[in-house]
């Protein structure tokens, strides 16, 4: 089927028309059986399968920034080995997390730009798509407005899902480990998560307030 499919991707394409597709593969098969490759026998034999087509995954797509983010450790570590080796990696990444956290950073970014969160005056990444030309060059920077998710199991650290970006196609630049950005308020959860695992419990009342250590011979701290 790929040596039928080298003339025209298009026109033989098994999805779109699969009619042109079996005629194609029947042309291919008569004529290594012209050339001594196939019996005869062989040829009719497989002239009578149908094509078979896997599946799209649902997840297709998904996790482009994971994926180049993993590629680029592996390069840093194996070299060209990488390429050459044929090595089965397996990563850390939850489909069903990646895909979740993909739509939630889409959701949430187009609220902001629709003003259900205050007035948004910027460019939108609407606006950019119908305006991009369809040879637009891939950038680290974009003009409209972007954001990163990353998804980590906090016990042993694996990253189960991350997002880099708005659209890995026009910017490849990973925000969410690339972009130096102070943590703020996201490590909270890391400290609660720390808590409630050494059996802390949910009702205990800490005293938010300022505090004074004294040390010797300098102003209290």
């Amino acid at each position: 089927m790929l040596v039928a499919l080298a003339k025209g991707p298009g026109l033989y394409d098994p999805r779109l028309h699969p009619d042109n597709a079996v005629a194609r593969r029947n042309l291919v098969l008569g004529l290594m059986r012209d050339a001594g490759m196939l019996t005869t026998e062989e040829t009719e034999t497989w002239r009578a399968y149908p094509i078979a087509l896997v599946s799209r995954s649902d997840f297709q797509g998904v996790g482009r920034y994971f994926v180049e983010y993993v590629r680029q450790q592996l390069e840093a570590r194996l070299g060209s080995a990488l390429y050459e080796k044929g090595y089965r990696i397996y990563t850390t990444l939850d489909l069903n997390a990646q895909a979740a956290a993909e739509r939630a950073l889409a959701a949430q970014l187009e609220r902001i730009e629709a003003g259900d969160l205050g007035t948004y005056r910027h460019q939108t990444y609407r606006d950019y798509l119908e305006q991009r030309g369809s040879g637009a060059a891939e950038r680290s920077t974009t003009p409209y407005l972007q954001g990163a998710v990353v998804v980590l199991e906090a016990r042993t650290g694996n990253i189960l899902a991350m997002v880099g970006g708005r659209d890995f196609d026009d910017s490849k630049f990973n925000r969410a480990v690339q972009a130096e950005r102070q943590p703020g308020s996201t490590f909270k959860p890391i400290v609660y998560s720390a808590a409630l695992e050494a059996g802390i419990p949910l009702e205990r009342v800490e005293m938010d307030t300022s505090i004074s250590i004294p040390i010797p011979d300098q102003p209290n701290w």
